[in-house]
This record gives structure tokens, sequence and C-alpha cells, in this order.
């Protein structure tokens, strides 16, 4: 894994965009800067963007930036890594978006995003496989021997040191994993003996097929519970049924019965009125008596003579009197067969004595005549109020005609037998009381079955697990044995690796400080003991001799230490180290910067003026690829220009 580029915006001091750019494969990137110009932050900006490192937001983001933001306004920080691994170049840009909501007030969202550049074929890597994704790159559990402070860099020297070093070993080298493997079989073994202590295979067994024939009895009980409820169940349905089509028949017959009783009221309304109209035209037809009686007998008259036509000597008297007569017999009249009322009747037989003479009085005959169109008008208006009163009856009489339809339609349907009110009203509670009963009981059926099958299912489970109880034993000390063997096979394991991954460790930091370390061929051996205690020892002597040494080889111890545990561990990261030579000497500084490139694929020195002289920089002149400095500006920001 190599840096090509480094993106820094608005993060800490660095406001708005900085870039540093990394133009070609040589090893050594020098950024200078003095105290307080952002060097240790710049570290930490590339391991929060690799890690996602825990922060506060507000304090990451640019003082300048924040100020600047306008209330309801948002601005980007972030910082992208470009590097290339494997033959690949990745972009990595994990940024926080600031929304200003109000005065001092901010709201913050997080980002991030990982794309891969193969030639002309760009991808983008799923946002929650991105941590996965770079920690199989450079775990996060070796970040702090990549990316670290040179002036604590003599952790691994202090008294206490073996802590520290059989951390950093677990870590780099990944043996964590077979330890922890190692130790969950420990406890595998234990768990396993308890349970085997606990277990009375030959009481086990009894109990085991005491409960299976009970459960099995217990079953067949349920399967015959559950025949019968079905059974109970299919009958209270059957019987809810009727009731209800027994029930909808009461109602309908009620219905009809409430209809029936309606249209008789209709017809008996309908009645009325057409009573009422035959009383006005019985009335009509007296006035119209009255009106029409003398022009009766011009009309008897009339037809007496029709009647006697060429008959000279017709005896017209006797021919009329037998027709007065033959009417008022009848009471009716012989023209229009309408009925003689009385007031009528008493007119006619006044008039009747003067039709007893042999000759009609023409005259008197003549003389009537003239009234009769006196009363004509009058008799018109009869007329008409007659044919009004006529049709407004045969009106009534077709509706009659119609309701009495309906009745009949109503009579058939009408079952005579179904109970009435007080009877219907008991009828129809009891068949309620049914529904609900049949309801209920279908119910509490139900619920019972559902009992019962989840207590026929917890007994099959039951006999399950009984069952596998009686091999359960034997099973136990197979995976015991099987436990023992992988025990044996882990301890061989982590063994031989912890002793060959350290003596590898132990061979490569004596290298890496032999080429630094100012005193040459003055310390025999460096190596890493059983207790992860670091020896140094010189010729001739098996004293360890660590804490004789000075700070400054101390500090060289370490660093060598760190280099050996990464070049060992195969994680080929590049190491950012803020002040690394800040406690060396000039000779361990000369030798450092001349031999670094031959253990490191990649290092960035963060360094000061007056840490990284002259001479040092013409000492390593063609291995640097890029020289930045950190240029600390008004407010407190830094600015990164390239030299």
């Amino acid at each position: 894994m190599n840096i090509t580029k480094v993106k820094l915006c608005n993060y800490k001091q660095y406001y708005g965009l900085q870039s540093i750019v990394i133009p070609n494969k040589n090893k050594i990137i020098i950024i200078k800067g003095e105290n307080g110009a952002g060097k240790t932050n710049f570290i930490n900006g590339l391991t929060w963007c690799l890690y996602q490192e825990k922060a506060d937001y507000e304090e990451l983001v640019n003082d300048k930036a924040l100020q600047e933001l306008e209330i309801e306004k948002s601005l980007n920080m972030y910082i992208e890594i470009h590097f290339e691994h494997e033959n690949t170049l990745h972009i990595l840009n994990r940024k926080i978006i600031v929304y200003k909501q109000d005065e001092n007030k901010y709201r913050f969202e997080e980002d991030c995003k990982l794309d891969t550049i193969n030639g002309a074929e760009k991808n983008s890597v799923n946002k929650i496989s991105i941590e996965a994704y770079i920690n199989n790159i450079l775990n996060e559990s070796v970040k702090s021997y990549f990316f670290f402070d040179g002036a604590r860099i003599e952790t691994f020297t202090k008294d206490d040191h073996n802590k520290d070093v059989e951390k950093a070993i677990k870590n780099l080298l990944k043996i964590e994993t077979i330890i922890r493997s190692r130790d969950h079989i420990k406890n595998v073994i234990s768990d396993i003996k308890n349970s085997m202590d606990n277990n009375d295979n030959e009481t086990e067994v009894n109990i085991i097929e005491g409960e299976i024939e009970k459960l099995e009895q217990e079953t067949r009980c349920l399967t015959d519970d559950i025949d019968n409820l079905e059974n109970e169940i299919s009958a209270a349905d059957k019987d809810i049924k009727n009731s209800y089509e027994e029930l909808n028949h009461i109602q309908r017959n009620s219905t009809y019965k409430e209809q029936l009783n309606d249209y008789q009221k209709k017809k008996a309304d309908k009645q009325e009125k057409l009573d009422t109209c035959s009383n006005e035209i019985f009335a009509q037809l007296h006035k119209s008596y009255l009106c029409f009686a003398d022009k009766l007998m011009d009309d008897a008259n009339q037809i007496l003579k029709k009647k006697t036509s060429g008959h000279k000597n017709q005896n017209y008297s006797a021919m009329l009197k037998e027709f007065i007569k033959e009417s008022l017999d009848e009471n009716k009249c012989y023209l229009c067969n309408e009925p003689i009322n009385n007031e009528k009747r008493e007119y006619l037989l006044n008039k009747l004595p003067e039709l007893v003479g042999e000759i009609i009085d023409h005259p008197n005959i003549i003389e009537q005549s003239t009234s009769f169109t006196l009363v004509a008008k009058e008799g018109r208006e009869v007329l008409k109020d007659m044919t009004q009163l006529k049709k407004r009856s045969n009106e009534y009489n077709k509706e009659i005609e119609e309701i009495v339809n309906v009745i009949n339609d109503l009579d058939t349907k009408i079952d005579n037998d179904c109970p009435d009110t007080l009877e219907y009203k008991l009828m129809i509670e009891k068949l309620e009381k049914v529904r609900t009963e049949k309801i209920t009981a279908k119910v509490h059926l139900e619920n019972k079955v559902i009992a019962n099958k989840r207590l026929i299912s917890e007994k099959e489970r039951e006999h399950i697990e009984l069952i596998s109880k009686i091999d359960k034993y034997k099973i136990e000390q197979e995976k015991l044995e099987v436990c023992y063997k992988i025990r044996e096979e882990l301890d061989r394991i982590f063994g031989m690796y912890e002793k060959n991954e350290i003596l590898k460790i132990n061979n490569e930091t004596k290298k890496i400080f032999d080429l630094i370390i100012r005193k040459e061929d003055v310390f025999k051996t460096i190596y890493i003991d059983e207790k992860y205690i670091l020896n140094v020892q010189r010729e001739f002597s098996e004293k360890n001799i660590l804490k004789q040494l000075s700070y400054g080889e101390r500090q060289i111890l370490s660093l060598s230490l760190i280099f050996a545990l990464a070049n060992v561990s195969g994680d080929q990261g590049p190491f950012v180290v803020d002040t690394p030579m800040g406690n060396l000497d000039p000779i361990h500084r000369r030798k450092l910067i001349s031999n670094v490139t031959k253990f490191v694929n990649q290092i960035f020195f963060l360094v000061t003026s007056s840490e990284f002289t002259e001479e040092l920089y013409q000492l390593c002149y063609n291995d640097i690829s890029v020289e930045y400095d950190l240029l600390t500006q008004k407010q407190g920001m830094t600015l990164i220009e390239k030299r």
C-alpha cells in the first residue's frame, strides 16, 4: 500500500482545500512544520479517514469555515487518500457535511466512499464493506505501528514493556485467532466433562422409556379428543345454520304480514274514496232527474210518436200512461235505467192523471217543452260533473284492483302457522340464545383443539429430546476425544508458529538495529524470550543490558522492533512518523536516514526544521519523492506548500 495523494478540506487548521501529491515511487516523503503547525493532526486525519475513528465532529471542522458558514447553508469537511495496492488505484473519501441551522447550532452528517481504478475499469466498494476492505489491506489493530509519534516509541523498552511487546506480536502476526481458539477448546473440554459427570446413563434411559410410553398413550388420547371435538363443532355449525334459517323464515313471514296490513289499509282508504265518489255521483243523479224530468215526458211522447207513426188513430195517452207506470213499477227510468228517487216519483204521479184522457194534451206538452230550454244549461253542468266523477271512480276501481292482486299474492306467501306477536318474540329470543350458545361452544371447542395440538407438538419435541439423551453420553465421549486432539494440534501450531515468527522478528530486529545503531559489533544478540521480554546482550555476556542502553539507543531499538514487526507480518503499509529523530544524536539520525529505505516501502517523515537538517536532506536526496512545508498563517490556519 503506497499513498499517492492526500487531500485535506476544512479539516482542523487546514482551511479550504490543501493537497499533497507523491509524484514518483521514491520512498521518502518529507513534511516540515514547526510545533503547532498540524503534523500530529495530519497523522490523525489519515487514521480517521482510514478507520473512522470516533471524534467530535465540530472539533474536526475548521473554525474559520464554520464561522463563515451562513444559516441554512452547508459545507463539506473531508479527507481523501489516494493509494495504490496490488496494482490498483484506490480513492478513499470520508467527509462530514455540516448544516448550519441557527447561530452556533449545527447538524452533522458523515459519509464515506471508496473507488477502485484498474486501467479503464472503475468500481465503487459498497459502503457497508468499506471497513472490511480497508482492514484487509492494513488492519486497524496494527495502525499504531504504522502511524505513530516517534517521541513516544520507547514504549517497547520501558520496564513493563513485555505486555506491549506481547500485544504487538499478537496484533501484527494475527495469532490472536489461534489463541482464542485454544482458549475456547479448553472451555469446551471443561463443559463436556461437567456434562458427563452429571450424566447417569442407566437412570436416564429408564426415565426416557417411561416418558416415551406415556407420551404415546397421551398422543392417542389427544387424537381421539380432537376427533370428538371436530364432530361437536360440525354439529354445532349445523344447529346454528338451521336456527338461522328458521329465524329468517319467521322474519320474512312477519314482513309479509306487515306488508299485507299496509295494503289492506291502502285498500280501505281507496274504497272510502270510491264510496265518497259514488255518493257524489248519486247526488248528481238526483240533480239530473230534477233537471230532466220534464224532458222525460217529452222523450216518452216522442218515442210513442215514433212507435205509432203511420197509425193515426193510435191512443197515445194510453201508451204514455203505460210507459210511465212501467217506469214507476220498476222504480227506474224506462229510457236510461237510472233509479227514480222519491221527489221525481211524486212528480210523475202528479202528472199521471193528466194522461188518462183518450187524447193527449198536446199544447200542455208543448208548454212543458219550453221549460226544457230553461234547464238545459244546468243539465250540461251536471253532465260535466258526472263525467269527471265517473273518471275518478274508474281510477279508484283500478287502484283497488291492483291492491287486491298484491294482497292475494301476499296471502299465498304468508305462513299462518308461524308464531306471531309474543310467540314470535319468544321464538326469536330462543333462536338468538341457541345461536349464542352454539358459537360459544364452538369457540371453546376450537380453543381446546388448538391447546391439544400444541400439547401434542410439545410432547413430540420432548420425545425427540428424550430419545437423543440416550446416545448423548457416547457423543460427548467422541466430542471430548476430538477436542483433546484439536487442543494438542492448536498447542503445537501455536508454539511452532509463535516460535518461528518470534525468531524472524528477532533476526529482523537485530538486522535493522545493526544498520542504525552507532556502536557497531557491540551487541551480540537481540531477542524476545518466552515471557515477551526484550533482551539485549553484549559480546561474551548472557546478561540482559536493556536497562543500560541510552535513551537514544532504546529509541533506535523500539524503531527497529516496529519496522521488524511490520516486515514480518506481511502488512506493507506506509509508515507515517511524527518527530522520529527528536531524541536521536546526529550520528543515529544520519544512519537512520541512510538506511531507512532498506526496510520500508514508503515513509512520511513529519519533522521540524531543526530536526531535519540540510545534511540529512542531502543523505537521502535520491530517495526523496517530494517535500512539503506546513506554513502557519493568521488565525492559526495552516497552508501546505510544495517546495
